[in-house]
C-alpha cells in the first residue's frame, strides 16, 4: 500500500513534525510505502508519480500550501479518488481559533466533499464545535507514543526536578505561561525545554523562518535542528525524573 503524507515543514518543531515522523516510521515498518509531500515540492507532480492509495492530508497545511505556494485544483483531487485514491483529513484544534473569512469558508465548501474522512487527536470535547465548520463527522483517533523513542526509563540524576515543560515560547501563548506556568518557579524546582526561550532560541528561530522563506531548504533544515534543545533519548529520561510533566 503506498502513503502519501501532506506536511509544510518535515523538520520543523511544531507538534506536526513529530507526528509525521510517528506515522511515517509505523507505515514504513508495517511494510507499506511511504511519500511525503511538503510545501518546496509541487503537490499536483508528486501525486501523479506516487499515485497512492491514501493521502493523508493536514487541512490548515494543505490550505496554506494552496495559499502561498500553488493551488491545487479540486478537479485534480476528484481525478485521484477516480482512480482509487482514499483522502484522509486530520483536523486541528487550531482550526477554531482562526476567523471564519469568506475566502477560507470558500476554500471549505471546495474541498471538504472530496475529503473521505476525518479524524483528530483530540478528544470529541475539544472539537465539538468544528463539525457545524466542516460539516462531516470527526473520528476520535487518540495518539500514542512511539515506542522507539519512548519506553520506560530509571530517573536521571541530570534531570531531576519537580516539574517540567517541553514546548516552545510563542509569544501568543506568553499570557497562559506567565499565568500557569512562570509562577511555578517560585515554588518549585522547574526544567522548561523548547525554542525561543533564550535570546539565542529567538535569534536562530528568526534566521530559520528567513531561511524557509528565501526556499533555502538545506540551511532552514540546519538551523531547526539547531533548535533542538533536547534529544529524543533526553526527552525521555526527563519525563522519567520529572515527579510532574506539564503540557
Amino acid at each position: 500500500m503506498k502513503i502519501l503524507y501532506n506536511i509544510l515543514n518535515p523538520v520543523g518543531l511544531g507538534a506536526d513534525r513529530w507526528m509525521y515522523e510517528a506515522y511515517k516510521r509505523a507505515f514504513s515498518d508495517a511494510g507499506h510505502e511511504f511519500f511525503t509531500v511538503t510545501e518546496s515540492d509541487d503537490f499536483q507532480d508528486v501525486a501523479e508519480k506516487t499515485n497512492p492509495n491514501f493521502l493523508f492530508l493536514d487541512f490548515l497545511a494543505f490550505m496554506d500550501y494552496c495559499r502561498r505556494t500553488k493551488e491545487v485544483p479540486p478537479e485534480f483531487l476528484k481525478k485521484m479518488k477516480e482512480r482509487g485514491t482514499k483522502i484522509i483529513c486530520m483536523s486541528e484544534v487550531g482550526l477554531d481559533k482562526e476567523e471564519d473569512t469568506p475566502d477560507k469558508l470558500n476554500f471549505f465548501k471546495k474541498y471538504l466533499p472530496l475529503i473521505d474522512a476525518l479524524f483528530s487527536p483530540y478528544t470529541p470535547e475539544t472539537t465539538k464545535d468544528l463539525p457545524v465548520l466542516y460539516r462531516k463527522k470527526i473520528n476520535f483517533v487518540p495518539h500514542a507514543a512511539d515506542t522507539n523513542s519512548f519506553f520506560p526509563e530509571n530517573p536521571s540524576e541530570k534531570f531531576l526536578c519537580d516539574i517540567a515543560f517541553v514546548g516552545s515560547f510563542y509569544t501568543q501563548k506568553r499570557p497562559q505561561f506567565e499565568k500557569l506556568l512562570l509562577p511555578l518557579f517560585k515554588k518549585y524546582n522547574v526544567r522548561v525545554f523548547g525554542s525561543g526561550w533564550t535570546l539565542k532560541g529567538k535569534l536562530l528561530r528568526l534566521m530559520s523562518a528567513v531561511a524557509k522563506r528565501a526556499h533555502m531548504a538545506r540551511l532552514a533544515k540546519l538551523l531547526y535542528e539547531k533548535r533542538v534543545s533536547l534529544s529524543p533519548d533526553d526527552e525521555r529520561k526527563l519525563y522519567a525524573s520529572a515527579k510532574i510533566c506539564v503540557k
